[in-house]
């Protein structure tokens, strides 16, 4: 696991964390790396370490290798059954809980709202009307990371007390009713300069904002031998910041 020292650097210093599981055919100059560089020259936008090896033409590789980005090995996170498949909907999972250990929102390309909605981790979302300028966008980006810092004082005790008090499904249920209901509740005031809500469907070229809830997928599946879910319990005792809902900005 990740080591004290690093860990504060990284709370400190990450503004965000690339979601960016495949490369997308975009217009010269309009790719999210290209942006993120842009906007974040001075602190760290956090990658998952493949990313920097994955490129066809080495572009990509040579921008991620430099700042803002901060590749992040995701074995020092996470438990290893977690990191076993490479499908999209795991991978955004995985960044999702690496997202709430460093309490940092998420950052996606607009593109990728589909593959986001089909993960079964969204438990809100909106979209804008009218496409948002650079500096509306970074600001969102920032009203994702005050909503995950908010909720480490009131969603994620609250889940955390509902989770140790009770034993059995329905205090799951319980509490990712909870969840689900904050994050709409909480959403609607944060993001009311968006707030176009619905599902993506035919409207994945606008700029979108999700909460996500890691925990809806993995609760549901606990049942099954092996799962990484009674791993991640077991971290709660010293990182209860993963209880925390996850707030992704498809740009």
């Amino acid at each position: 696991m990740i080591q004290s020292h690093e860990f504060l650097y990284l709370i400190k210093n990450l503004r965000c964390l690339l979601f960016l599981p495949q490369e997308l055919e975009l217009e010269p100059g309009k790719d999210v790396i290209t942006w993120l560089a842009r906007h974040y020259r001075y602190r760290l936008v956090g990658i998952e370490e493949s990313l920097t090896s994955r490129s066809s033409d080495g572009k990509q590789e040579n921008r991620l290798q430099n700042p803002p980005f901060k590749a992040l090995n995701f074995a020092r996170f996470l438990p290893e059954a977690l990191l076993e498949s490479g499908e999209p909907a795991r991978l955004l999972l995985n960044h999702a809980l690496v997202a709430n250990l460093l309490t940092t929102p998420l950052v996606t390309h607009r593109k990728l709202a589909p593959v986001v909605e089909a993960s079964g981790a969204v438990v809100w979302a909106c979209h804008a009307e009218n496409e948002p300028d650079d500096r509306n966008r970074k600001f969102n980006i920032r009203v994702g990371d005050y909503a995950m810092t908010d909720f480490l004082t009131t969603l994620v005790p609250e889940s955390l007390r509902v989770l140790t008090d009770h034993d059995g499904g329905e205090s799951i249920r319980e509490v990712l009713r909870y969840r689900k209901e904050t994050a709409a509740k909480d959403g609607r005031t944060r993001f009311w300069r968006l707030l176009e809500e619905g599902k993506v469907g035919a409207s994945s070229e606008h700029f979108w904002a999700f909460y996500l809830d890691p925990w809806r997928v993995l609760l549901n599946s606990e049942g099954q031998q092996g799962h990484p879910a009674a791993e991640l319990l077991k971290m709660l005792q010293n990182h209860t910041q993963l209880l925390n809902l996850t707030v992704l900005i498809a740009l």
